[in-house]
């Protein structure tokens, strides 16, 4: 065989090795692009669904009624709906891609109104357990920001007073009262967070006006402490609650 026959038929099966190589290398390509758009649908398919679900979700938790917005989060849907935009336009609470701000805010409430844990609210709403924890600190830091609007200065009952349930205090400034709130606290520490009956509480010292607004909370002392020296705690701390004229 003549060498250029040899040679031709080298740079045959060269040029058929490179084209097999190029149509492997496409194909693949385009399988690889063809898997990827169909999991990225796929995901976002699913994505949507979720947030459908967790929407419907709201919808029968809160905006359903009146009552079962009273049942669960201890507010109708007016005063929630107030309170998220107060938060949402003053408190600096935003809507994240994942979750608006009304559904952060009926986490929090919910929690605060039913004492629930945090596994309890993964099946409530239907959330990962890190993502609960770290929006009720949103709001919670949210709430603290508006600390001044939420605390009321008390107005003292007036001498003119006609309602029957506060003409027999004239220039009353409001009530105080303590109560107990469970806690989970190591079991070397248990000791002096035990009240009277037996449970393991911290003893929280709260002062409204007669319109029910919180004017002054101290929280902390052990559930074994009396009321009184949690009040005379509250007085003689510097920041502390001021008995002001009129009470």
């Amino acid at each position: 065989m003549a060498r250029s026959q040899v040679r031709r038929r080298i740079v045959a099966i060269g040029a058929f090795y490179v084209m097999y190589v190029i149509i492997r290398w496409w194909m693949m390509c385009s399988y690889h692009r063809l898997r990827r758009s169909l999991e990225s649908r796929s995901l976002s398919k699913k994505y949507l669904m979720s947030y459908h679900n967790r929407r419907e979700n709201m919808m029968r938790m809160v905006y359903e009624s009146d009552v079962t917005s009273i049942v669960n989060i201890r507010m109708n849907i007016d005063a929630f709906s107030t309170l998220c935009d107060i938060l949402e336009n003053r408190g600096g609470l935003k809507s994240s891609k994942n979750m608006l701000v009304d559904e952060q805010v009926a986490m929090f409430l919910h929690t605060l109104a039913h004492n629930a844990k945090n596994r309890v609210l993964v099946n409530r709403f239907h959330r990962s357990g890190e993502t609960i924890s770290r929006y009720f600190k949103l709001v919670l830091h949210a709430v603290c920001r508006l600390h001044k609007e939420f605390y009321k200065s008390p107005v003292p009952v007036p001498d003119n007073e006609t309602d029957e349930r506060w003409k027999w205090f004239k220039g009353c400034l409001g009530a105080l009262d303590g109560t107990y709130v469970k806690v989970k606290v190591p079991a070397v520490d248990r000791k002096p967070y035990r009240t009277r009956k037996g449970e393991i509480c911290t003893n929280v010292l709260g002062v409204c006006t007669r319109d029910l607004l919180f004017t002054y909370v101290l929280a902390g002392w052990e559930g074994s402490a009396a009321d009184s020296r949690v009040l005379r705690d509250a007085v003689s701390r510097p920041n502390g609650l001021k008995i002001t004229q009129g009470m």
